[in-house]
């Protein structure tokens, strides 16, 4: 092998390693990143009631979407279709919508991220939260799961799981429909 050839692999060789060696730094960074660690009453997410424009609860076998209809006003739209063939519902939302609005509006982590290392014990799938605003921002969406028991929720915002303010019941709420949203 010649000089020139020779010196040619090595700088090949040289740049591999530092492109390897900076993609495993990146790594280790973003390994980190979903290793924040967070205390008890931390906001996951906060938004001002008053802001929402659309909000949207997505399960197996429910959808409930809701469009503010003027900003800053309570008045919201919503509709909501079961998967199971049951007439698609619409109302107004009223009171107890509003309620649950400023439930969902800030989500606090109720106990350290590391609390939820083993997500076996979140056996219950509760559905998909999406909340969005009058910004360009994109919506804010989040998973929800709740214990076995249906105690403890927990919320993932797609990076982790966190133990949330959220309580089951909220959930439960929203999928009686109109006839207890509209009130």
């Amino acid at each position: 092998m010649t000089k020139t050839k020779r010196n040619y692999v090595i700088a090949v060789l040289a740049a591999v390693s530092v492109t390897v060696a900076a993609y495993i730094i990146l790594l280790q960074r973003s390994e980190r990143f979903h290793e924040v660690s967070l205390e008890s009453g931390t906001e996951l997410f906060s938004i001002d009631p008053a802001d929402i424009k659309i909000f949207k609860f997505d399960t197996q076998t429910f959808l409930l979407l809701a469009n503010r209809r003027e900003k800053g006003k309570n008045g919201f739209d919503i509709e909501i279709s079961r998967k199971n063939g049951h007439p698609v519902e619409q109302c107004q939302g009223g009171g107890v919508f509003i309620s649950l609005l400023n439930t969902f509006a800030t989500i606090k982590a109720m106990q350290s991220s590391e609390a939820v290392t083993n997500s076996e014990q979140y056996t219950i799938s509760i559905g998909t939260v999406l909340i969005g605003d009058y910004s360009a921002l994109e919506p804010s969406q989040w998973r929800f799961m709740a214990s076995s028991d249906k105690a403890t929720v927990v919320a993932n915002d797609g990076m982790q799981m966190f133990i949330v303010n959220v309580p089951y019941s909220a959930f439960q709420t929203l999928i009686e429909g109109c006839t207890r949203l509209s009130l």
